[in-house]
């Protein structure tokens, strides 16, 4: 089965947020019952616990409260049938609940080519329809439609190494998204901060300078640490994170970093520690590792 370029599991994660919050806001409910079943759809879509049927309840759900009703725009109506269509994609993708706890985050996950390509052949035509009937024909989810793949990744001359600390288990976590992201090792490796991959890397006056946390040594040989690092994280992987990243640059460093500063002071109490050094993998994917 073909697969649709630049869809990963955790672009689908951005979608499915974005989808379930507009859903949730734009679907008339008629009763308190129904709009507390929507809203624990919709938050069940949005964090990926039993995606698929949720997806497809809350596309149902959703179509019976707005039918007949004015507020049923083509922004609605697609943004329902965009749930309907994502019911059908293979299950347990990254940043999903139904992958917590499975060793690999998620590499083997495709988006199947034909659900985003019918996600256009149905907003062309309920396009066609309002702007016959006169009315407005775009809404917030025709944004979705743009895919992905038509953002590409920053690319520097070679690799980026990532050097994480390897008792921090957001810091595992962050591993496996970049892992996750990048399913055919074309942008990053990864060892911890106390490795020799970094001390042959680095003099020993600048690691005692590097934060605690996540370190990036670009293919271009910078070294970038704090929001930077976590923005060029972004970058590198491409499509709607990439779109993020720049967003996130407009920000001055000096509200950024502190940002991050206070996640990472934080990092263990919210998020807890790691035994092992390296994230849960298989064996395949631990080949992606430094020593």
């Amino acid at each position: 089965m073909l697969s649709s370029p630049g869809w990963t599991g955790g672009q689908l994660a951005l979608a499915r947020g974005l989808l379930a919050l507009y859903l949730a806001l734009r679907v008339p409910a008629a009763s308190l019952p129904a709009a507390l079943l929507l809203w624990a759809l919709a938050a069940a879509f949005a964090l990926g616990w039993w995606m698929r049927a949720s997806a497809a309840a809350l596309a149902v759900l959703g179509w019976a409260c707005s039918a007949g009703v004015a507020g049923a725009d083509a922004g609605l109506r697609l943004g329902l049938l965009m749930t309907a269509l994502l019911a059908c994609v293979p299950p347990a993708p990254w940043g999903s609940l139904d992958r917590r706890g499975a060793p690999d985050p998620g590499t083997e996950w495709r988006m199947p080519g034909w659900v985003p390509a019918w996600m256009w052949i149905l907003a062309s035509v309920l396009f066609l329809i309002d702007l016959g009937q006169g009315r407005w024909p775009l809404g917030w989810p025709h944004l979705l439609l743009l895919t992905p793949g038509w953002i590409p990744p920053l690319a520097p001359a070679a690799l980026d190494r990532v050097f994480y600390d390897g008792s921090c288990a957001l810091c595992h976590g962050t591993v496996r998204f970049l892992i996750a992201e990048d399913p055919d090792a074309r942008r990053f490796r990864y060892a911890p901060l106390d490795s020799e991959a970094l001390r042959a890397r680095v003099d020993a006056a600048t690691r005692a300078s590097l934060p605690d946390s996540v370190v990036i040594l670009t293919g271009d040989d910078e070294l970038l640490v704090r929001s930077d690092a976590a923005l060029h994280m972004l970058a590198r992987i491409g499509g709607w994170w990439r779109a993020l990243a720049w967003l996130g640059e407009r920000v001055p460093r000096a509200l950024r970093d502190p940002l991050y500063d206070a996640i990472a002071r934080t990092r263990y109490s919210v998020f807890g520690t790691k035994d092992e050094t390296c994230p849960l993998l298989p064996p395949g994917l631990r080949e992606r590792f430094d020593p």
